[in-house]
């Protein structure tokens, strides 16, 4: 099964490559479908280096940040049978934390704020200049990153790992992928009802837990969804989309208050528009609350994938 794993850097800024479905072969190997999900996402990976380098596209931040963390996911979903050496797992974490903080202060800057009432005068004026401004400087600083021979190093020995597995004839690896991805489904699947036990008790540690659950749980759905039977795998993935939609929205509220306090900290005279900010998103969080339990409530009626 040929991969080819030397993808160019695309000469496109500002150009968004999401995610494609992946169609894994019926009678794959666990070697050769490690590989082919892990092609998938370094299409999206790489496919947005060029707009991340320009430093003008929040986007391709954003769908960059997304596709490690799939490969991030894939990599989990075999680290018993086909470890990633640590060093690369390093490496790897390092460019998603930059990535992760830079696409943190574009939904500060341009999503959670613009929810926020306007107030008359503007008094959060000067606020939402300051966050643009991190905004801003947290492309520049992730573009630095991307276009760094240490992020094209840790891309060029990954490729070069995953490769290698072409020529490695272990039982582990060349045993049915169809078999190993059943299991896995089956394991995830109950990570995620054990994470989500007694919700409505659950404080934000908890949900958060729960949170990184679904996001796994969704992303092994999508990689083995063409192992599975199609409509029921269908309708399980759209109901995780609804309860990722509403914990993201959370999510996107914990860490709002996290960067405004991070900010008030370094400039005091911003402190009054960024408890007027807290204070709404409070409210909001206790709607967003509500919907969360609705959403884990039809998540339940669901059949798992297997």
């Amino acid at each position: 099964m040929a991969v080819n794993w030397k993808l160019p850097l695309r000469q496109t800024s500002g150009v968004a490559v999401v995610a494609q479905t992946l169609t894994l072969p019926a009678r794959a190997t666990v070697a050769q479908g490690l590989q082919q999900m892990v092609a998938n996402c370094m299409m999206q990976i790489r496919g947005n280096e060029a707009g991340v380098v320009s430093g003008y596209a929040p986007e391709c931040v954003h769908q960059m940040r997304v596709g490690l963390r799939r490969l991030n996911s894939a990599l989990k979903l075999f680290r018993d049978l086909v470890p990633c050496p640590p060093e690369l797992l390093l490496e790897l974490s390092w460019i998603r934390r930059e990535l992760g903080a830079a696409r943190d202060w574009e939904v500060l800057a341009h999503e959670t704020l613009a929810e926020v009432p306007a107030m008359v005068p503007d008094g959060l004026a000067p606020l939402r200049q300051a966050i643009a401004n991190r905004a801003g400087g947290s492309r520049r600083r992730v573009a630095a990153a991307v276009k760094s021979p240490r992020y094209l190093q840790c891309i060029e020995v990954f490729e070069n790992w995953v490769a290698g597995m072409a020529h490695d004839d272990s039982a582990l690896l060349n045993a049915p992928l169809a078999a190993y991805a059943k299991l896995v489904l089956k394991r995830q699947h109950a990570q995620l009802i054990r994470r989500g036990a007694k919700l409505r008790h659950a404080d934000a540690e908890r949900r958060h837990r729960m949170r990184i659950a679904a996001k796994k749980m969704r992303y092994a759905a999508e990689f083995f969804q063409s192992l599975c039977a199609p409509t029921k795998t269908r309708a399980y993935i759209k109901a995780l989309a609804g309860l990722q939609t509403v914990m993201g929205e959370l999510n996107d509220i914990v860490v709002a208050e996290e960067l405004l306090r991070q900010l008030v900290k370094r400039q005091q005279l911003l402190a009054d528009g960024a408890w007027f900010v807290r204070g709404y998103l409070a409210g909001r969080g206790t709607d967003e609350l509500r919907d969360l339990f609705k959403a884990w409530k039809e998540f339940g009626r669901v059949a798992p994938p297997v």
